[in-house]
């Protein structure tokens, strides 16, 4: 979509011509959602790497936005860009040959950075989410089968109970209103937390559970808000989070049952994570069974599809 734009040509150049008599601040905002889906959904999502190799571009755009908008996302773009890129530069370590990755690299420390670079980022939703999930994220792609640490898991588990609280603390109109890639964060959440949190060894109700009851408390509000305003009369997505809800409460019960504790594995995306976690349920029963319920472990890739056609 960027290079069919020629968004590249566009902010090639802190200064240039083209740039300074840019006037449409959208052209700046396609070319950084570009960059947005790219890592948000693309390495977070799919464990893609970056296909858009031009981060001074996107420095230069971000930039070229922030003073030119007085909107409050348009003036956070440079942090949006800084975090993406962190994703990307974590992204390029974990697939490097383990003889050539960069024993400098270190993504807490680089987060930290971030967020003393720019302290008023994560008053903005979508940016908090992220900054959380992939602190999380990134703490379990780099481990090895057992090989975490009960520190990292306890500092997964706090991240993403963040990423989850700060969708329920918006209220429930948020739901039906925030963006693909956040979607895809909280949805990748709800699956990843009952593994980690369960895999601690912390006794006591799990986590897991009080937010599925938070969620469907939150579902029935904006059932009842959909009824006064109908941007927000989106039963199709209503159906889809109850049974997403369903499902994670099924498997966390499940896991507290066993007596076997989840090992991380590191090579997973959040696709196939979603949908191994879902046939760990299948697997236990029969495979006529399983046939029958096809539609419903595709879970990452029909909702999806389904949230991004809405």
């Amino acid at each position: 979509m960027a290079a069919d734009l020629g968004l590249y040509t566009r902010f090639r150049h802190p200064r240039s011509s083209l740039l300074e008599s840019e006037n449409d601040p959208n052209v700046a905002r396609a070319f950084l959602l570009c960059y947005y889906l790219s890592c948000g959904t693309g390495i977070l999502g799919y464990d893609r790497p970056d296909t858009m190799r031009c981060i001074q571009s996107l420095r230069y755009a971000a930039q070229h936005l922030a003073q030119r908008s007085s909107e409050g996302f348009d003036r956070e773009a440079p942090a949006l860009v800084g975090l993406l890129y962190i994703l990307a530069q974590h992204h390029d370590h974990l697939s490097c040959p383990e003889k050539t990755l960069p024993q400098s690299w270190n993504l807490a420390a680089a987060l930290e950075d971030w967020k003393a670079t720019y302290p008023t980022a994560s008053t903005l939703s979508a940016i908090k989410s992220m900054q959380h999930f992939a602190h999380a994220y990134g703490l379990l792609k780099c481990a090895r089968p057992g090989t975490l640490s009960n520190q990292d898991r306890q500092v997964c588990v706090d991240n993403l109970a963040l990423v989850l609280s700060n969708v329920l603390e918006r209220g429930a109109a948020y739901l039906t209103l925030f963006g693909a890639a956040e979607w895809g964060h909280v949805l990748t959440t709800l699956f990843l937390l009952p593994r980690v949190e369960t895999s601690t060894g912390q006794e006591g109700a799990p986590l897991t559970l009080e937010y599925i009851g938070r969620f469907r408390q939150t579902l029935q509000e904006a059932r009842t808000l959909a009824t006064q305003d109908i941007v927000l009369a989106t039963p199709t997505f209503f159906g889809w989070l109850d049974r997403i809800l369903s499902a994670v409460e099924k498997q966390t019960t499940s896991h507290l049952r066993s007596s076997v504790q989840t090992q991380q594995k590191g090579d997973e995306s959040a696709y196939e994570l979603i949908n191994s976690f879902i046939d760990d349920e299948s697997n236990q029963g029969s495979r006529s069974h399983r046939g029958r319920d096809r539609d419903q472990e595709e879970f990452w890739g029909d909702f999806m599809s389904e949230w991004l056609n809405w």
